[in-house]
């Protein structure tokens, strides 16, 4: 079973030392809930996380259970199904490299293709396999996002994608929203959001 949870984190010396850069992020949640996706938002008042993990009850010390707001809460994802040709509105950021480790629209730059048509067909395509079809709506590169991991540095490419696809695979579609699309999962890329 796969439970969401939403968490409250203020906006603190101790706080930002786990939150930091997505590399730490991950590194917390990991902790709290083994392997998960996630995604998190800027609030006036600190950080919104939002995870999917198969565990209910989040593994915290004393210290990071005094400090939270756990009120938002969890909740199980058991139940939700998908059928054929439904249609939802989606939000989800991706991480919009090739094998090759280089942005799509770079890729699509060196071979003499239109990079936005190159990108938009990316996404389509990385929706089909999730499980959806017919994508209508927007596709908005992000920042570089580059963060240190040991001793090396890791750089992502994400690109936010919303708009209403329908599903052409519910099992797929069902997987792609307990276990993230694509690259990056660990770094806060992947996590599809239902609207």
């Amino acid at each position: 079973m796969r439970y969401l949870h939403k968490i409250e984190i203020p906006d603190t010396a101790f706080w930002h030392k786990l939150f930091r850069d997505p590399y730490q992020t991950h590194r917390t949640l990991y902790r709290w809930a083994g392997q998960c996706v996630w995604h998190t938002a800027e609030t006036k008042t600190g950080l919104q996380v939002f995870l999917i993990s198969d565990h209910e009850d989040l593994e915290m010390d004393s210290k990071e259970q005094e400090q939270i707001d756990r009120t938002p809460g969890c909740r199980s994802l058991e139940g939700i199904q998908f059928t054929e040709g439904q249609g939802l509105r989606i939000q989800i950021r991706l991480n919009a490299v090739k094998s090759d480790d280089r942005p799509v629209w770079t890729t699509a730059k060196m071979q003499g293709c239109d990079p936005r048509t190159a990108l938009r067909d990316w996404v389509q395509g990385r929706l089909q396999q999730a499980g959806f079809e017919s994508f209508v709506g927007s596709v908005e590169g992000l920042p570089f996002e580059t963060f240190a991991k040991g001793t090396h540095n890791i750089k992502t490419a994400p690109v936010l994608v919303s708009g209403t696809v329908n599903v052409a695979n519910p099992e797929k579609a069902l997987q792609s929203l307990y276990y993230g699309i694509g690259q990056g999962k660990a770094f806060g890329l992947g996590m599809l959001k239902l609207r």
